[in-house]
C-alpha cells in the first residue's frame, strides 16, 4: 500500500489577475492537541500542522468560483510515472 497524506486546507487569499487567479491554501491545525499529538484530519503532522500551497487558475470557467474562507480536504497519493519521466 501506498503511503497517503490526508490534509485539510482553508482557501487563505486570492491573487486576481486580468486571465487567472492564484489561488493560497493553508493548513488548518486542531485548535487544541492531547498528549499524543495525534490530528486526523493532518495526518502528516503531531501537534502542528503546517502546509501552505498556491494554484494558478487559467481556465476560464473556474476563475471567480473560489472564496477565501472555504476548506478543503486534501489527498496526496501516488500515481504512476508517465512514460516520459
Amino acid at each position: 500500500m501506498s503511503p497517503t497524506i490526508h490534509a485539510k486546507f482553508v482557501l487563505s487569499s486570492i491573487e486576481r489577475h486580468p486571465h487567472s487567479e492564484i489561488l493560497k491554501f493553508r493548513a488548518v491545525p486542531k485548535s487544541a492537541y492531547d498528549a499524543s499529538g495525534v490530528d486526523e484530519a493532518n495526518n502528516y503532522a503531531k501537534f502542528d500542522a503546517w502546509a501552505e500551497c498556491s494554484i494558478l487558475v487559467a481556465n476560464p470557467a473556474l476563475i471567480g468560483k473560489y472564496s477565501p474562507g472555504q476548506r478543503f480536504d486534501v489527498e496526496i497519493t501516488p500515481c504512476n510515472p508517465s512514460p516520459s519521466a
